[in-house]
């Protein structure tokens, strides 16, 4: 199964705030990144939780006023929906909230 979505949302944090509401706590291990196509944003592996042979990658990217949480999720297992479903419910419980996300959407047909 591979899935591919994106959160789109408005914070009143800035970038370098998330970044360290999430390392200060339980989601994982951020970094900060910078690239030519999207700038600045941050990303994390999802490690040790979603480690070979699953694969979760997550990006906040800031894209005109608001914030885009793109998340990659890959696994032949045979509880990858289940999996998936856990990590979108940690998404959506736990991650936003923290980051005071506001105006959520759920972009199916989107990904960076």
């Amino acid at each position: 199964m591979m899935a591919l979505f994106t959160f789109r949302f408005q914070s009143p944090l800035s970038l370098g705030t998330m970044f360290v509401r999430l390392n200060g706590g339980d989601f994982w291990s951020w970094a900060e990144r910078d690239s030519d196509r999207w700038g600045e944003y941050i990303s994390s592996r999802c490690l040790p939780e979603f480690a070979e042979p699953e694969y979760a990658m997550l990006k906040i990217i800031p894209d005109e006023g608001c914030y885009d949480l793109n998340v990659k999720y890959e696994s032949d297992s045979r509880d990858a929906e289940a999996r998936f479903r856990s990590l979108r419910e940690t998404l959506v419980d736990r991650l936003l909230p923290r980051l005071e996300a506001q105006n959520v959407q759920e972009l199916d047909d989107e990904y960076h």
